[in-house]
């Protein structure tokens, strides 16, 4: 898993991403975690898509949604800031991120039911190291759709120093 990881995040291997995708429809389907009407991928810098070609939650998503039935939205977010967040401390990662990102002008308001009927969106993030960008961004979305449900999809997340879930037996 690690190693797949490291092959999409760092070395632009979209078959890496295909299979980790693969892995999380098959683990999905027997979760009983309720499926999300729409997936938003976190967005990235046009910077690093220019040098990329590819956003790596948008390619996740884009596998996940095919495979699960779920719709995927890329257009709903923009990265306002052009810095990486992977180097950066929590501290300066959550700074970052007050600033990095913007919903879109119309988001999500063509998928949101008009009537009051409860609205699932799931944020795909490759990897969760903070919580922050995550974090920003649930809380955009909040302030315009307060109403939503939220939940976040990740391929794997970075455990805090010194974690238990580290310790074996």
């Amino acid at each position: 898993m690690s190693s797949l990881i490291h092959q999409f995040k760092f070395m632009h291997s979209l078959v890496a991403g295909k299979m980790l995708s693969q892995w999380f429809v098959d683990k999905k389907q027997h979760c009983t975690l309720s499926v999300p009407d729409l997936l938003l991928p976190v967005p990235i810098s046009a910077w690093r898509l220019a040098k990329r070609h590819y956003n790596q939650a948008g390619v996740m998503a884009d596998f996940i949604g095919k495979g699960l039935g779920i719709p995927c939205l890329h257009q709903w977010a923009i990265r306002t800031g052009s810095s990486t967040q992977h180097q950066l401390s929590k501290l300066q990662r959550k700074k970052n991120a007050e600033h990095a990102f913007a919903l879109t002008q119309r988001a999500i308001n063509t998928f949101v039911p008009s009537k009051s009927s409860e609205f699932v969106v799931a944020i795909v993030d490759d990897v969760v190291t903070t919580g922050v960008t995550v974090d920003v961004l649930s809380k955009l979305l909040l302030q315009r759709f307060p109403d939503v449900k939220i939940q976040v999809w990740a391929m794997t997340f970075t455990p805090p120093p010194k974690s238990t879930l580290y310790q074996f037996a």
